[in-house]
């Protein structure tokens, strides 16, 4: 059997850390000496399926099995505004979609249509009486 020689010649120091970013998440993250740091994995926080204290321990395990040592150093992660500019965006958009939709001046007039009994009657809604309208329903399907 033929065997290979191997020979190190350096082993990089490995920086271990957790940061948490403002929704809860917990992020594990390595970095070797001279090159970029790395997210390695990501807790994530969801109420109704975590809790703040459950992550940070898991987190912690993770950090420690991959070489960290104890006390383990913990981050804040800032917040980064331009990776929601998508989202703001969209919603940005909707929010003018129905601002103009409310407050159009065409003729005849654009209303939501609100059936109170099917096939039988119904009564068309403008600006205030439509934002009441779907502010009901909103807080109606929630309580259900």
């Amino acid at each position: 059997m033929n065997e290979t020689q191997v020979t190190v010649v350096k082993i990089l120091p490995t920086k271990v850390w957790i940061e948490s970013d403002f929704l809860g998440d917990r992020h594990v993250v390595l970095q070797h000496e001279g090159m970029n740091q790395f997210t390695y994995a990501t807790f994530f926080y969801n109420y109704a399926y975590t809790d703040n204290a459950t992550t940070r321990v898991q987190a912690e395990e993770l950090a420690v099995a991959l070489g960290a040592e104890k006390p383990i150093e913990h981050r804040n992660r800032p917040f980064d505004p331009p990776a929601f500019d998508s989202e703001i965006e969209s919603l940005r958009t909707d929010a003018e979609r129905y601002r103009w939709l409310r407050t159009s001046k065409w003729e005849p007039r654009i209303s939501a249509v609100k059936w109170t009994s099917y096939g039988e009657e119904c009564e068309s809604l403008y600006a205030d009486q439509l934002d009441a309208a779907i502010d009901a329903a909103r807080k109606e399907r929630s309580a259900s």
